[in-house]
C-alpha cells in the first residue's frame, strides 16, 4: 500500500482516507472542519493495524465529526450561513440524483427522497458548495482588506493569495508574498484583522521572537497575546 489511497465506509463513522506516505514514521489521525476522516500512515505500518487504529478512536471520531463545521450546522437545521451566502439542503421529491441551483447569494443543494441530508453523497456535494464559497468570498474580502491594514499600519506587502490550508491561518514567504486561508471568513473580524497584522508583522520579523512580539503589541493595542490566545479557540481544520 506504499504511496497509496484507500477509502473505506464504517458505519456511524462513514468514509475514512487511509492515506500511506513514505517518511512517515507512525499512524496519525484527524477529522477536518467538514467531517472528513483522514488516517495518514507509513508504509511499514500494515493497513490492518492503521484499521484497527482508527476504530479504536471510533467514538472520538464521532464526536469530533459532530462538532465539526458541517456537523454543527447541519445537526438542527438544513442551511449553512457563510458571510454573505446561504447554503441550504433541500429534500426534493422530484430530483433523482444531487443537484446545486444557485442565483445570487443563494444556493440549494436538491437531493432525492432516497438519500439522507448527512448521506454521505450530500455532504460531499454540500463540502465543495461550501468550500466554492468561501474561496469567492476569501478572494473578494482577503486582499482589499490587507491592502487596507497595509496601509493603516504602515507595512509593504508583494501580494495576497488564497489557499485552501487547513493547518494555519496564514503565512508570510521570505520575499513578503502573504497566503492567508479561506477559512478566515469563519473568524470574526477582529480575528482576521489578527492574523493578517501578524503575517504583516513577518514583513518585518521573521521569526516568533521578542521583536516580532514587540512589533504586534504596537499594531494590536497591547493586545497580542490576548488574541493569540482567543483564535486558539478556533481551528481551521
Amino acid at each position: 500500500m506504499s504511496n497509496s489511497k484507500k477509502l473505506c465506509t464504517y458505519p456511524l463513522i462513514g468514509e475514512v482516507s487511509y492515506i500511506c506516505k513514505s517518511g512517515l514514521k507512525r499512524v496519525s489521525l484527524r477529522v477536518n472542519a467538514y467531517g472528513d476522516v483522514r488516517v495518514s500512515m507509513p508504509p511499514f505500518i500494515s493497513f490492518k493495524y492503521a484499521e484497527e487504529f482508527m476504530l479504536s478512536n471510533g467514538e472520538w471520531i464521532i464526536e469530533k465529526k459532530g462538532r465539526s463545521f458541517l456537523g454543527k450546522n447541519l445537526i438542527d437545521n438544513d442551511s449553512i450561513h457563510t458571510r454573505y451566502h446561504t447554503i441550504t439542503l433541500f429534500e426534493d421529491s422530484q430530483s433523482t440524483g444531487i443537484r446545486v441551483i444557485q442565483s445570487n447569494n443563494q444556493a440549494r443543494i436538491h437531493y432525492p427522497l432516497t438519500m439522507a441530508k448527512n448521506d454521505p453523497a450530500v455532504r460531499e456535494v454540500l463540502k465543495k458548495v461550501v468550500e466554492h464559497t468561501y474561496m469567492k468570498e476569501a478572494k473578494d474580502d482577503l486582499p482589499l482588506r490587507t491592502a487596507n491594514l497595509a496601509a493603516a499600519h504602515g507595512f509593504s506587502f508583494r501580494r495576497v493569495s488564497i489557499s485552501r490550508a487547513t493547518t494555519r491561518w496564514g503565512s508570510c514567504s521570505p520575499e513578503n508574498n502573504i497566503r492567508l486561508s479561506l477559512h478566515l471568513m469563519r473568524l470574526p473580524d477582529h480575528l482576521v484583522d489578527y492574523v493578517i497584522i501578524h503575517e504583516l508583522c513577518h514583513t518585518v520579523e521573521k521569526n516568533h521572537g521578542i521583536n516580532f512580539w514587540k512589533l504586534m503589541n504596537e499594531h494590536c493595542n497591547g493586545h497580542a497575546r490576548q488574541l493569540a490566545r482567543e483564535i486558539k479557540e478556533y481551528h481551521a481544520y
